[in-house]
């Protein structure tokens, strides 16, 4: 009976070293994996980084876009070729709706050159919502008797009552 229960005892022993070997590599994995949770940590981290310089760029690109649209606008309207010039300003309003150059340039083109008003006042207005302290920004009520204080104005007409 008793080589029974050496027989036993050595049966677990051997039970007993394997489970402390597989100890040993569970906490091994343990380590490798805490280890990689750091360094997976800090490539979120360097991912969050990443985004926001390339939301940067985006922003950037975005700015230059609109700029490079206005000016090809501008080089239109000076040739007189209106309707190409309306289509560059549309696609810098596209490119950037809060862009209060834009609305202004726009809203000038409508006004002078293609001869709609209501276009012109919807985009002049869009101008002074973005822009509240702009170039264009009233300084104050036209006063014709009285004060004579600066005044903004821009392309009065004065026409005959029919």
């Amino acid at each position: 009976h008793a080589a029974g229960i050496e027989d036993l005892l050595r049966k677990n022993e051997a039970k007993l070293d394997e489970a402390q070997k597989d100890l040993a590599r569970m906490q091994e994995i343990v380590k490798q994996t805490s280890s990689v949770s750091k360094e997976l940590t800090e490539s979120q981290k360097e991912v969050a980084r990443l985004k926001g310089i390339v939301k940067k760029i985006a922003e950037a690109n975005k700015r230059e876009i609109n700029a490079m649209q206005n000016t090809v606008g501008a080089a239109y309207r000076k040739a007189g070729d209106f309707k190409k010039a309306e289509a560059a300003l549309l696609a810098a309003a596209k490119t950037d709706p809060q862009d209060a150059t834009t609305q202004y340039n726009l809203g000038a083109l409508y006004q002078v050159d293609l001869k709609n008003n209501k276009k012109a006042k919807a985009c002049y207005e869009k101008y002074l919502s973005l822009a509240p302290n702009g170039k264009e920004k009233a300084k104050g009520p036209i006063l014709f008797q009285g004060n004579h204080g600066p005044v903004a104005y821009r392309n009065i007409r004065i026409e005959p009552l029919r």
